[in-house]
């Protein structure tokens, strides 16, 4: 399976991290407590722990085991925000965006051409997706992209802008196989 690394919709650029891409995403998404909010990892103190991050995203891009686009406005091409796969025949698919462009429905677009291009490969049989029961806004999102709710997972995840506990989350899926 080839990742693209470029993914084009009607008003975002998605494309592979580069190192670069550390300081703009640790200003406009994760040193922001409200973006970090519903994440399994802490909000980001420096800008050292973006960066590491992203390096760690384009060498499990490299290793083909992940794909990482970074979210850009086709104007602006400034880092924003990322969706990421895990490349598995089950997909499990993640994001954050910059809180200037909530509710613009540039996440629900750019899923769209994530999940579009996964669900294409024939490795992947399906996409899945699990959020912290109270994050209203990734449940729409998930929901405008055709996901649908496979139930709840009581205790499934650490999000440590929340709580140290693990917390309720919803599972929802897309794709041939259920």
């Amino acid at each position: 399976m080839t990742t693209p690394a470029i993914l084009l919709t009607e008003r975002l650029l998605l494309r592979k991290p580069r190192d670069e891409d550390g300081g703009v995403l640790f200003g406009s998404c994760l040193s922001d407590p409200e973006v970090s909010r519903f994440l399994t990892w802490p909000v980001h103190r420096t800008v050292q722990e973006t960066q590491a991050l992203v390096q760690e995203c384009v060498a499990r891009w490299e290793q083909n085991t992940q794909a990482h686009w970074v979210v850009t406005l086709l104007d602006e091409r400034e880092a924003s925000g990322m969706v990421s796969l895990r490349l598995e025949p089950h997909a499990n698919l993640s994001y954050f965006l910059a809180q200037r462009l909530w509710g613009n429905g540039f996440m629900t677009e750019a899923i769209d051409a994530v999940v579009g291009w996964a669900l294409r490969q024939h490795e992947i049989g399906k996409v899945w997706a699990f959020c912290d029961c109270e994050n209203v806004r990734s449940v729409r999102v998930l929901e405008r992209n055709g996901f649908v709710c496979e139930g709840m997972k009581n205790h499934y995840a650490v999000f440590p802008n929340m709580s140290a506990a693990s917390r309720d989350c919803v599972v929802y899926g897309k794709g041939a196989e259920g």
